[in-house]
């Protein structure tokens, strides 16, 4: 399967030295996700990923060289509503003449509360690895997602950070387009 996904606005509040409040929107990426098998009993449904950025001129996120990232997803249903699950990635970055590798690790809880609409909380955290700050950030969010058509999502998302590194407040609006 092929998507196109955008984070769409992403708005972040941040304390600590340089106290900061902005929005901003990331690059879309595209990609592509291969299910590998289905759940069979403790087994989850699992899947890999695989997306690059697209670059957006005149924004200040635009990329030098390119910047995949990967993952690992799986999902255990618990009954036909409810559902845990999270994702292991990783991606390369380069800010500022910075090259870098982010360990990523999520985990969460969905709860459909129809068929096209859903209830989902996520603890996530973020680890820089060779960044000029190295930092590690923990969040903690909760969303709807709304299924518009069986080829387009919509989510919105607000967090919390749980460490000094991570922003205090963090929302979005994501849309997801698949092919």
């Amino acid at each position: 399967m092929l998507f196109l996904r955008w984070t769409g606005p992403l708005v972040v509040d941040q304390s600590g030295v340089a106290d900061a409040s902005n929005t901003t929107s990331l690059d879309p990426n595209v990609g592509f996700m291969l299910d590998l098998w289905p759940q069979s009993g403790w087994l989850p449904q699992t899947a890999i990923l695989g997306a690059v950025p697209i670059t957006l001129g005149g924004n200040r996120f635009a990329m030098e060289s390119l910047q995949p990232t990967s993952g690992v997803l799986y999902q255990w249903r618990l009954t036909d509503r409810l559902s845990f699950g999270g994702d292991s990635g990783l991606a390369f970055f380069r800010e500022d003449g910075d090259h870098y590798l982010q360990w990523q690790q999520s985990v969460d809880v969905d709860y459909l509360l129809t068929d096209r609409v859903g209830l989902f909380s996520q603890w996530q955290v973020l680890a820089d690895d060779g960044s000029v700050d190295h930092s590690t950030r923990h969040m903690l969010s909760a969303g709807v997602s709304w299924l518009c058509t069986d080829r387009l999502q919509v989510t919105w998302q607000t967090g919390v950070g749980l460490n000094n590194s991570a922003p205090d407040l963090l929302t979005n609006v994501r849309f997801g387009v698949l092919f």
